[in-house]
């Protein structure tokens, strides 16, 4: 019996370790940055050229991860879909929309 537990518990540690490097070292340089050119009937012709950053499920503004991929002031549009419930305390929240900022033209 106090075998399996000690077992179950190296168990554990290895998975919480693998989750840990996978959080803090592998993730973080997974970033893909990609270009994509819509065509859309109906557009208004006043809207070519339109950049929209669509950012998702991220961690961003935390330690680990930012948005150094992207130029500053180079969207029109940035949104931001899911991640703030990643993030824990103002100061992640407010630098996780400061990088959205940062990214998106004045």
């Amino acid at each position: 019996m106090f075998r399996k537990i000690i077992q179950s518990f190296f168990v554990f540690i290895i998975f919480a370790a693998a989750a840990f490097i996978d959080a803090r070292f592998i993730e973080p340089n997974l970033l893909l940055v990609k270009n994509e050119s819509l065509y859309l009937p109906n557009w208004d012709e006043k809207l070519n050229g339109l950049r929209v950053a669509v950012v998702s499920d991220m961690h961003i503004g935390t330690k680990t991860v930012n948005l150094k991929k992207l130029e500053s002031a180079s969207y029109d549009v940035t949104l931001l879909f899911g991640p703030m419930y990643h993030l824990f305390g103002f100061e992640q929240k407010l630098r996780a929309l400061s990088e959205a900022r940062r990214v998106t033209k004045p």
